[in-house]
């Protein structure tokens, strides 16, 4: 699921540090993924080696001036309406959930945050 502009999770970071939210096209999503998987074949082989069956949720925003594309990964979809309507979020629940932050103009990954513990 793709966000459009103004729908987003940014309580992860200090008011003020997001300047601005705007809608990734398909393709800004492909190539995040693709940079995503890479990230966590080097990093995170647990969470890789189930790339594939994670649901997905992506909003795009600024941080300090950086094009930034947040991807919410989970196991176990949300009730329908909340996947397609709002932002999902979990405390815990391991590797089945986490977050990580594509930079566009960088091409790279960071900010890796699995719920819980693996």
């Amino acid at each position: 699921m793709i966000f459009p502009a103004g729908v987003s999770q940014s309580d992860r970071y200090p008011t003020g540090r997001v300047t601005d939210y705007w809608t990734p096209t398909a393709d800004d999503v492909r190539q995040a993924e693709l940079r995503i998987h890479s990230y966590l074949a080097e990093n995170a082989s647990l969470l890789v080696s189930k790339f594939s069956s994670y649901g997905r949720q992506y909003t795009g925003f600024y941080l300090d001036g950086q094009k930034l594309i947040s991807a919410f990964f989970f196991c176990d979809p949300p009730p329908p309406d909340d996947l397609w309507c709002k932002p999902f979020g979990v405390d815990d629940g391991g590797d089945c959930y986490f977050h990580i932050e594509y930079d566009v103009a960088n091409d790279q990954c960071g900010k890796l945050d699995v719920n819980g513990s693996t």
